[in-house]
């Protein structure tokens, strides 16, 4: 039992780091914000969950009694179904937040919205991170018999969850540092 403690500690942990690692960023308004680890241990969540139903679902191929496994699969895709539900709130939030910033904070999310970054934002991190593997799963529970609307969502799933933190990464527009505003 201490041992599995220790494990979800340092899973919570792996998972929160670099959201924690680019919050210390002081002069980078999108990255400097409480909010940004929340979202990426969101993120992982439900990026981790759907990779626990892909390799279930690998398992359930390799062994005799797959179909045993059908139940946990089931219950793993409702939890990450809110999951996905949560990142998405986070996600418009953690926006919302950051465009109440300063300058480079509505600039931030301005570029992700509307600028160069609009379909890695749009196409990358809320078509596949969200809209399609809603739907593929609202999909999969209508037509249980057909597991390749699972690995299509897994794909997009995690799909959308790396472009969701390079996103984040590539949005970073750095304030001047108050030495260099003080010299102007």
């Amino acid at each position: 039992f201490i041992f599995e403690m220790i494990s979800v500690t340092f899973a919570f942990a792996t998972a929160i780091y670099t959201g924690v690692l680019l919050k210390s960023m002081r002069y980078t308004p999108i990255w400097n914000t409480p909010l940004l680890p929340t979202l990426f241990l969101a993120s992982a969540l439900s990026t981790g969950s759907m990779v626990v139903v892909l390799s279930v679902m690998s398992y359930g191929l390799l062994a005799s009694s797959g179909d045993s496994l059908l139940p946990l699969i089931h219950g793993v895709i409702r939890v990450e179904q809110i999951l996905i539900l949560i990142e998405g709130f986070l996600l418009a939030v953690y926006l919302w937040a950051v465009y109440r910033k300063v300058d480079q904070g509505k600039g931030s999310v301005h570029l992700l919205l509307f600028g160069d970054l609009k379909w890695l934002f749009w196409g990358g991190i809320v078509a596949s991170g969200f809209f399609f593997p809603i739907i593929l799963e609202s999909l999969y529970s209508q037509l249980p018999g057909y597991p390749v609307l699972l690995v299509l969502t897994g794909l997009f799933l995690l799909c959308g969850g790396f472009l969701l933190r390079s996103g984040v990464i590539a949005a970073g527009i750095k304030e001047q540092f108050p030495m260099h505003r003080f010299i102007e």
